[in-house]
């Protein structure tokens, strides 16, 4: 059984999660975003409680169910070293050149291997760490990796080594032909284009309450990689695998139409896992999203520049008064959510049922 503690602490970050959505339902997304940024002493106490939550509760708990949860952190480890430094960058990119002229018109293989730093890329490149750019990081979890050269960034961090930013509305900026380092870009406000390995949205996409906004900062992320460079979302569902299938491959299409490809899935007991790939030559992502768009059934239709979450299709009561900084409208819970509630973990904090 989850403790009162962690019960209340989960409680509140669905509330906000709540509130946010039914006001982007009310105001729009741009009005409902702006006024959400606005409630400073409620994004400070979100910082503070999804902080203590996943330190407190999630990687110290001996339980198996909230173990499955927390280990989110080293799956993305284990996949980057799995990808990056053991082989499967290079597999990655043979299979990508025999797509080539599979999807493509082009059959010519030379202008990819050409365009491709796989081949290209000398032994201390390689050891040089791998650039990561953690959104929504709170308090910074992968500084504790030696492979990483993190940047962590979040609406409202929790630890003074995370930067304050809105990574919705940050700008994403070609920097190349400029000698700044990192920290010099994020002070402006800015994100530099092309430049990281790794972007990691976890438990990040669900907290934005619009799926044209989701999709923005997907779009952001393929922005700010590099070629060859992975996109990890880790997304919270405590239902069975396939339960959520048709959202997971609504993804898959919509992602592969912006030049992602999915090379790494994994479904643990509250998460799905997954890594995308972004393609050296984006058409063939899209040659694929889109044939296998022409397959789905009526019932899955595939928009162009959404992302949808099952938490989309939840009706929001009206409530009589706004919220206000100090204050968050009580949840009301029916008795689907009592039982989850009264399950260990059965309920991730950014989980709607």
């Amino acid at each position: 059984m989850a403790s009162p503690g962690h019960q209340e602490l989960a409680l509140f970050i669905k509330s906000v999660h709540h509130s946010l959505r039914r006001q982007c339902r009310k105001l729009g997304h741009e009005q409902a975003w702006k006024y959400h940024c606005n409630q400073k002493n409620i994004l400070k106490k979100y910082a503070s409680v999804m902080h203590t939550l996943a330190t407190k509760f999630w990687e110290q708990s001996n339980d198996p169910l909230v173990n499955g949860s927390s280990n989110r952190i080293q799956w993305v480890v284990t996949m980057c070293m799995n990808y990056f430094l053991n082989g499967g960058r290079v597999e990655e990119f043979i299979k990508e050149v025999k797509k080539q002229s599979y999807y493509t018109e082009n059959t010519s293989k030379s202008s990819l291997i050409c365009k491709s730093s796989v081949f290209n890329v000398s032994p201390e490149k390689i050891m040089e760490k791998l650039k990561l750019l953690d959104v929504g990081s709170c308090y910074n979890p992968f500084s504790q990796f030696s492979v990483f050269q993190v940047v962590p960034i979040d609406l409202a961090p929790a630890t003074p080594d995370v930067w304050q930013c809105d990574f919705l509305n940050a700008k994403i900026s070609d920097y190349s032909h400029k000698s700044l380092t990192v920290q010099q870009i994020l002070t402006q406000g800015e994100i530099p284009a092309n430049f990281f390995d790794v972007v990691v949205f976890s438990l990040f996409l669900e907290y934005i309450p619009c799926p044209q906004e989701r999709y923005k900062c997907c779009q952001k992320a393929y922005t700010a990689l590099r070629p060859e460079g992975l996109l990890f979302i880790i997304t919270p569902d405590s239902r069975h695998a396939t339960a959520n299938a048709p959202i997971m491959k609504h993804w898959r299409i919509v992602l592969g139409k912006m030049g992602f490809h999915r090379i790494y899935y994994e479904k643990l007991t509250h998460l799905h896992c997954m890594a995308y790939r972004k393609s050296i030559d984006h058409n063939i992502p899209l040659k694929w999203a889109q044939k296998v768009a022409v397959k789905l059934p009526d019932s899955l239709p595939v928009e162009d520049n959404v992302l949808y979450i099952p938490q989309d299709n939840n009706s929001y009561e009206s409530e009589e008064s706004d919220n206000s900084d100090e204050t968050l409208p009580q949840l009301e819970r029916n008795d689907q959510d009592n039982a989850l509630m009264a399950e260990m973990f059965s309920e991730l904090p950014s989980y709607e049922t």
